[in-house]
């Protein structure tokens, strides 16, 4: 699954600029999002889990990352019920397809 570009470019409403700053303010937040995550399960404290897991779940809806705002919701229970073992093999997959649509949210940039 890709990104829906349509959704942020309504959220930016059309200007390139504000759809670039967008794109750039997830990018220097998602490092944060995971270090609390990881730091969650190192921790095994799943008010922090879900949270991290809630909050980033907004940020990517807002922009149109669909594939990992899913993720992001599927670890909201375990982290909220303390299943670390399911909750960090969501966090893998998060990651991986964080990386994977990086380049896309690149890619994006470079056409604005």
């Amino acid at each position: 699954m890709s990104v829906n570009f349509s959704r942020l470019q309504e959220l930016a409403d059309d200007d390139p600029a504000l759809a670039t700053m967008l794109i750039d303010m997830l990018l220097a937040q998602t490092p944060d999002f995971f270090v609390e995550m990881e730091g969650a399960v190192a921790t095994q404290d799943p008010a922090v889990a879900r949270s991290s897991a809630h909050t980033m779940k907004g940020v990517c809806l807002n922009l149109g990352l669909d594939e990992l705002a899913a993720l992001c919701k599927q670890m909201e229970e375990p982290g909220l019920s303390g299943d670390f073992t399911t909750y960090q093999r969501l966090l893998g997959e998060l990651k991986n397809t964080y990386t994977a649509q990086v380049s896309e949210l690149e890619s994006f940039k470079q056409t604005l």
